[in-house]
């Protein structure tokens, strides 16, 4: 018998009640991570989408997307 615990955490907007969720790739979950729309309100709201990325890209992405978010005006 085997067992496998993953964490994935979803972004919500409340006010739509959609979400981008992330989680480990189902494909290789110990190299990449995937971000995705996982339900039909949220497909509907932000498309259908599915990508992976490896894990050091994801990590260069995360820090791009905080820099980026930085210097939007409030």
């Amino acid at each position: 018998m085997s067992f496998t615990t993953d964490v994935c955490r979803r972004v919500y907007d409340d006010r739509e009640g959609a979400c981008v969720e992330v989680r480990p790739c189902p494909d290789n979950p110990t190299e990449f991570l995937e971000i995705h729309t996982p339900d039909d309100k949220s497909k509907e709201f932000y498309g259908d989408f599915r990508i992976s990325f490896p894990k050091e890209m994801a990590r260069q992405l995360g820090a791009a997307l905080i820099a980026g978010a930085s210097n939007l005006p409030i």
